[in-house]
C-alpha cells in the first residue's frame, strides 16, 4: 500500500496499516500482514473487517466503524488469522474522507501477554444479545457465552448445528423457518431474520429473535454466517397481552352496542305506538287548535330522536348514520323545529323569531335529519339564553345550498371552549346548570357532515352565539305532492296523507297490533285500500292470491320474517315472469337498510312511521319511480342478446360484488376526491354491464359530487348495490 522502504520498515516494526472503506471493507494493506494475520496482504483486500475478527468483536467492529459516529478509536480485539489461529491485536483507527485508516500492532507488554479482550458476557448482556458464527466450509458453529444460556445448553456438549439437532430443542413449527432464513441469507447481501421458540427446563417456551448476515470473500462467495440472537419473550408476552386486552375491550364494546341496540329497539316499539296515535289524534283535533296534544307529539318524537342519537353515538363507525333523501317542503321542517322549542322559549320569556329569505321551499334531502339539526341548534340557543331572543334565519346559498343561521343573545362561549363544544359529552359553558348528556352538538356536526354540509360557530362571552349551517338541498324537480297537506300552517304541521281519490292497493305485513292500526289509519285516510296480515307466511299467501301495488313489510315477524317472505315473493314472481312488486321494509331496528336491500326490498321506512316519509314514498310508487334495480333488457343488449355470455358476466359480477366498492370506500374515508371519482367511474362501468341502472346512477353522481356530498351518497350506493345483488341472484 505504501511501498518501498517505508513499507519494509513498518513490517520490521511489526506494524500493519489497513485502509478501510465506509463499510469496513479492506481496500489496502501494508506488508506486515503475514506477520500479524498469517497471510499475504493481497488476501486481505476485499474482505470485510468483521471476517477477520472473532464473532463477538465482529459485531463491535461493525457497530463502531460502520454505524458509529466517532472519528478516532483505539481497540483491542481478538483477530482471526488467515491460517485459522486467533490473536489479540491493538489498533488505532482514524476516520478519513473515504473510510478509516488503521494502525494494527501487538499489544504492548504493559497490556499483558494475553490481550485484554472485552468480556463477551458483559458485552452481550449490555446488548441483551448472543452471537454466533457458522463456518460454511466445515459446518462448525461457534456460540458466544449468552447463546448457551439462551438455549439452556451444556457448554461441555457440542453446539447443535443441523436442523435435526435443533428440532428437539425448539418448537417444530418454528425451527424449519429458522433454517430457511439461514439458507436465504446465502442468496442475499442483506440480513434475514426469524423468530422461534425454544423449550425451557421448566417446560415452557422462550421466544428468540435472530438476525443473520452472510460474510463473503472477494469473489462474493459466502464463507460464514454471522448472527445475533435476542430473548424477546417479554416483548412477545407483552404484545400478546395487549392483543388479548384489545380483543377483550372490543368484545365488551360490541356486547354493549348489541345491548344498547336491543334496548333501543324495545323502547322504540311502544314509543312508536304513542307517537303514531298522537299523530292521528293531532290530525283529528288540529282544527280545534289543541296545542297541548301537538306539544306532547313533538316531545315524544324528540325523545325518539334522542334514543336514536344514543345508538348512533355507541356505534364504532359513524358511517351508519341513517340518511334518507326525499322531496319535502322546507317550511314544514322549519315550523316543526320551531314548534318543538317554542314552549321552552315561552317559559323563559324569550322571543323566538324566524326569517325566511327569498328561496324555493320545495327541496330534496333528508327532512328528518334536517329537523333534528335545527331542533338541536335551537334547543341549545334557548337553553343558554337567560333573556332576549333566539332567531333562525334561512336564506339561499351558492348553488343548491341553503343556509341556516341560529343566533341568540345568550351567555356566549369562551374562545378556548369553542373548539370542544362539538365533541361528545362536552358542554361549552359553565354559566348554566347542566342538562342533557352533551350529545346534541356532536350528533349535529356528524349529521351536517353526512348531509354534505358545513357548520361554523362564532361566539362572544356576554353577547351571544351564532351557529351557521350550510347544506346542499337541491330544488325538487317536480312540485311537492298535493297529498302532503299541513293541517294548520300556523302551528305544528301535523303532516298526514290527504285523500286523493285513486288510492293504491297496499298490503301491510305487521305483527304489532298498535303499529298495524296506525299504519292502516294513515293509509285509509289517504284513500288507499289496505289489507293487513300478521306474519311473513300470510304475506306470501296474500301476494299469491291478490294483486297489490305495494307491500309494507315488517322485517321481524313470527313464523316467517319479512326478509324470508320477500325472498319467497321475489323467487315466485321470477319463476312466473310476473312484474316486480315494490316491497318496502318497515323496522324499529336502526341500520336495517342493507339487510332489507339484500333480501330484495326496494326501500326502507323506520318505525314509528313518519307521515312525511310515507307520503313521499307512496308518491314515488304511484308515479312509477320506485324502479327495479336491474334493467334486464339493457343487460342483454350489452352483449348483443347472448344469454350465456350475459350469465357469465353476472356470475363474475356476483363473485366480486362484496368487494366492488372497497376502493371507493377507502378513497371516501381518506378524503381523496380524485381517487373517489376514478373509483366511481370504474364502478359505474361494471354496474352498467349487468344492467344495475339504479346503482350506476348513484356512481354517476359520485363522479362529479364534491367530497362532502359524495360521502353522503355512500349509504345510498351500498343500498342499491345490495338491491342489485339480490335481483341478479335470480337472473
Amino acid at each position: 500500500m505504501i511501498g518501498g522502504a517505508v513499507d519494509d520498515a513498518l513490517a520490521a516494526a511489526g506494524v500493519l496499516v489497513l485502509e478501510l472503506d465506509r463499510e469496513a471493507v479492506v481496500r489496502a494493506a501494508s506488508a506486515a500482514a503475514p506477520e500479524l494475520l498469517g497471510g499475504p496482504a493481497a488476501e486481505l483486500i476485499g474482505r470485510r473487517l468483521a471476517e477477520l475478527l472473532f464473532v463477538d468483536h465482529a459485531v463491535m467492529a461493525d457497530y463502531q466503524l460502520v454505524r458509529g459516529a466517532a472519528t478516532t478509536l483505539t481497540t483491542t480485539w481478538r483477530w482471526r488469522r488467515l491460517d485459522g489461529e486467533q490473536v489479540a491485536l491493538t489498533a488505532t483507527w482514524q476516520r478519513t474522507a473515504t473510510g478509516w485508516l488503521g494502525v494494527v500492532t501487538r499489544p504492548s507488554r504493559a497490556e499483558g501477554a494475553v490481550a485484554p479482550v472485552p468480556s463477551a458476557t458483559v458485552t452481550e448482556r449490555l446488548a441483551n444479545a448472543g452471537t454466533f458464527t457458522i463456518e460454511l466450509a466445515t459446518g462448525r458453529v461457534t456460540w458466544s457465552e449468552l447463546m448457551y444460556e439462551l438455549h439452556d445448553w451444556d457448554r461441555r456438549r457440542p453446539v447443535p448445528g443441523t436442523q435435526s439437532e435443533y428440532l428437539p430443542l425448539g418448537h417444530p413449527d418454528d425451527i424449519a423457518g429458522l433454517f430457511a432464513a439461514a439458507t436465504a441469507t446465502l442468496g442475499t447481501t442483506g440480513e434475514t431474520e426469524a423468530t422461534y421458540r425454544m423449550r425451557t427446563p421448566e417446560g415452557g417456551w422462550r421466544h428468540l429473535h435472530t438476525r443473520m448476515v452472510a460474510e463473503r470473500d472477494a469473489a462474493g462467495t459466502p464463507r460464514t454466517i454471522t448472527g445475533v440472537t435476542r430473548d424477546v419473550t417479554a416483548d412477545v408476552v407483552t404484545r400478546d397481552e395487549l392483543i388479548r386486552d384489545r380483543e377483550r375491550a372490543r368484545a365488551e364494546a360490541r356486547a354493549k352496542t348489541r345491548y344498547l341496540a336491543q334496548v333501543t329497539h324495545e323502547l322504540r316499539t311502544p314509543l312508536g305506538g304513542v307517537i303514531g296515535m298522537l299523530d292521528l289524534a293531532t290530525a283529528e283535533l288540529a282544527a280545534a287548535g289543541n296545542e297541548h296534544l301537538a306539544s306532547a307529539r313533538a316531545s315524544a318524537r324528540h325523545l325518539l330522536e334522542l334514543i336514536d342519537d344514543l345508538l348512533d353515538a355507541s356505534r364504532e363507525e359513524s358511517w351508519h348514520l341513517n340518511i334518507v333523501a326525499i322531496d319535502f317542503d322546507l317550511r314544514d321542517v322549519i315550523a316543526q323545529a320551531l314548534a318543538m322549542v317554542a314552549p321552552r322559549a315561552r317559559k323563559k320569556e324569550l322571543r323566538l323569531e324566524h326569517h325566511l329569505g327569498d328561496l324555493a321551499m320545495g327541496r330534496h334531502g333528508d327532512p328528518l335529519r334536517l329537523r333534528q339539526v335545527l331542533i338541536n341548534l335551537l334547543y341549545n340557543a334557548v337553553k343558554y339564553t337567560p333573556r332576549g331572543r333566539v332567531t333562525l334565519n334561512v336564506s339561499a346559498g351558492p348553488g343548491t345550498d341553503v343556509e341556516f343561521r341560529v343566533s341568540d343573545t345568550g351567555v356566549g362561549i369562551a374562545p378556548e371552549q369553542q373548539t370542544s363544544v362539538f365533541e361528545p359529552f362536552v358542554q361549552g359553558t359553565s354559566s348554566e346548570v347542566r342538562e342533557g348528556v352533551g350529545l346534541g352538538l356532536a350528533i349535529t356536526r356528524e349529521l351536517v357532515t353526512r348531509l354534505g354540509g358545513t357548520i361554523a360557530l362564532r361566539s362572544e362571552v356576554g353577547v351571544g352565539t351564532v351557529v351557521t349551517v350550510r347544506l346542499p338541498l337541491p330544488r325538487t324537480t317536480g312540485r311537492i305532492s298535493e297529498r302532503l297537506r299541513a293541517i294548520d300552517p300556523g302551528s305544528t304541521p301535523a303532516l298526514i296523507l290527504a285523500p286523493t281519490g285513486d288510492g293504491l292497493r297496499v298490503l301491510v305485513a305487521e305483527d304489532h297490533p298498535t303499529n298495524a292500526a296506525i299504519c292502516v289509519a294513515m293509509l285509509e285516510r289517504a284513500g288507499h285500500q289496505v289489507t293487513v296480515v300478521g306474519d311473513g307466511q300470510a304475506a306470501v299467501a296474500a301476494v299469491a292470491r291478490e294483486r297489490f301495488d305495494v307491500v309494507l313489510m315488517d322485517i321481524e315477524m313470527p313464523r316467517m320474517s319479512g326478509v324470508e317472505a320477500t325472498q319467497q315473493i321475489r323467487a315466485d314472481h321470477h319463476a312466473r315472469g310476473a312484474p316486480r312488486l315494490p316491497i318496502v321494509a318497515l323496522s324499529a331496528h336502526r341500520h336495517a337498510e342493507l339487510a332489507a336491500a339484500g333480501a330484495g326490498m326496494d326501500a326502507y321506512l323506520g318505525k314509528p312511521l313518519d307521515a312525511l316519509a310515507l307520503a313521499a314514498l307512496l308518491d314515488r310508487v304511484a308515479r312509477g319511480e320506485l324502479r327495479p334495480p336491474i334493467d334486464h333488457a339493457a343487460r342483454l343488449a350489452k352483449v348483443g342478446g347472448r344469454a350465456e355470455l350475459a350469465r357469465t358476466i353476472v356470475e363474475t359480477f356476483r363473485s366480486h360484488q362484496p368487494t366492488l366498492a372497497e376502493p371507493l370506500d377507502a378513497a371516501l374515508i381518506a378524503g381523496n376526491l380524485e381517487e373517489v371519482r376514478r373509483a366511481a367511474h370504474g364502478l359505474r362501468g361494471a354496474l352498467l354491464m349487468v344492467g344495475a341502472v339504479e346503482a350506476a346512477a348513484v356512481a354517476d353522481a359520485l363522479e362529479t359530487a364534491p367530497l362532502v356530498e359524495a360521502r353522503a351518497l355512500r349509504p345510498r350506493l351500498h343500498f342499491e348495490l345490495a338491491r342489485a345483488a339480490a335481483e341478479l341472484a335470480l337472473a
